[in-house]
């Protein structure tokens, strides 16, 4: 159980937390209340009725604005397009078979441990990792592609 307020924009919250997060978000059986609090319990381990309603009005409010921070955030710069040659081999079918654990598992070989100490990360530190990735992968891709003219 947490009582003191996560800061959000920081990540302070886990890699495991986040996925739960994402799966609480995109859950359409249930209202964006329900959702709201399913995310608050995930993230402090308490039923968010515990607070007095306009307590629990101003907490939502910024786990709303923490939440959409993150959102807009991945989306932007975590936003990977496959090449053609990835798309035919089936990149999309593998990451819907494999989800999350493809991460986790990529992670966790990277840095040498457990998948479940990656699932305890702070998101932040995740994220970093993950975007660090991406642009070296970007660049890596760019510079192979100026290679393949440069042979032209």
């Amino acid at each position: 159980m947490r009582l003191r307020e996560w800061n959000y924009k920081d990540g302070e919250f886990s890699y495991g937390q986040r996925i739960a997060i994402g799966d609480i978000l995109t859950d359409e059986g249930r209202t964006w209340y329900q959702r709201l609090k399913a995310c608050w319990r995930e993230l402090y381990g308490w039923n968010a009725r515990l607070m007095p309603a306009r307590m629990r009005v101003r907490r939502f409010g910024r786990l709303t604005e923490g939440l959409r921070y993150w959102v807009e955030l991945e989306e932007r710069t975590l936003n990977y397009k496959p090449t053609d040659q990835e798309q035919k081999a089936g990149l999309m079918r593998l990451n819907e078979e494999v989800g999350h654990m493809g991460t986790i598992k990529a992670l966790a070989e990277k840095f040498g441990t457990d998948p479940d100490v990656i699932l305890g990360w702070q998101w932040g530190k995740v994220y970093g990792i993950l975007h660090a990735d991406l642009k070296e992968a970007e660049y890596h891709q760019r510079l192979t592609e100026q290679a393949r003219k440069a042979r032209r």
